[in-house]
């Protein structure tokens, strides 16, 4: 019986001590062993709060085996995920803080007000290029920057990093076609970054699709750009990771992979 108590404390105890380190500590602070644990979604709103106000994180890397880490822009992902007025005005006076604005924070605002994320993934000059060997997507693109949003906010730009970037390519099946596992490195022409005022657009350097996607079979596709500032998401390895983050989408568009002759 002596045995049994001690086990029911020593549980309680570890319950407990999870509960604290959620609740009171910054998300720096929180053990990397504790981390995986924390379960955002039951957590409420002014936990949500609380955490994510206690934590200012840079951009950061995907760990070595493709999952996104735990960190402050998942707990922000939630907060959008909730939404209503409380997360509208606390994201909002946090946006008023931010020197140059935010468009990370400023997006999170615009899905919380059910409007438009403010700036939109464009992807111009699609060009058919040659049949490459074996079975490689023959198509070469420029993508870059468009900003829409609805309050006309200007709008800084600062990364430019092609694995910033990431493409949905879909069969006519709809079927995901897999990312390569060595997506490309460096930059896309964008240095010291761009202010963009409403209705301005920025286009970077012209590049193989086959770049960031595994070989592809003939048939039609449908593409979709993806970019986050804070993660190099061309590095994930599991797609409902994305869902942590705030993630940009570019409408989609067609093309068409020719057999070799």
């Amino acid at each position: 019986m002596r045995a049994m108590k001690v086990s029911c404390n020593s549980i309680l105890h570890r319950m407990l001590l999870g509960a604290i380190l959620v609740l009171c500590l910054p998300l720096a602070l929180i053990a990397e062993d504790q981390k995986d644990a924390v379960d955002l979604k039951a957590m409420s709103l002014q936990q949500l709060f609380n955490l994510w106000n206690n934590s200012r994180e840079p951009g950061l890397s995907i760990d070595s085996d493709g999952r996104v880490p735990f960190c402050q822009e998942a707990v922000l992902a939630e907060i959008v995920r909730r939404g209503g007025p409380d997360a509208e005005s606390v994201i909002a006076t946090e946006l008023s803080k931010a020197p140059f604005g935010d468009f990370v924070l400023l997006t999170a605002l615009r899905r919380v007000q059910r409007r438009c994320d403010p700036l939109t993934p464009v992807v111009k000059d699609v060009k058919p290029m040659l049949p490459a060997s074996g079975k490689r997507s023959s198509l070469e693109i420029a993508f870059g920057f468009k900003n829409t949003d609805t309050g006309k906010s200007r709008i800084y730009i600062y990364l430019g990093s092609r694995r910033h970037w990431r493409f949905e390519v879909r069969n006519e099946k709809g079927q995901l076609m897999p990312m390569r596992r060595d997506p490309p490195r460096g930059g896309t022409g964008l240095v010291l970054g761009a202010i963009l005022e409403f209705g301005e657009s920025w286009t970077g350097e012209q590049q193989p699709l086959s770049a960031y996607i595994d070989s592809l079979e003939a048939g039609k596709y449908t593409v979709t750009a993806l970019y986050n500032d804070t993660f190099p998401i061309a590095d994930v390895t599991d797609e409902s990771d994305l869902a942590k983050l705030i993630v940009l989408r570019s409408e989609p568009f067609e093309f068409t992979v020719k057999s070799e002759p």
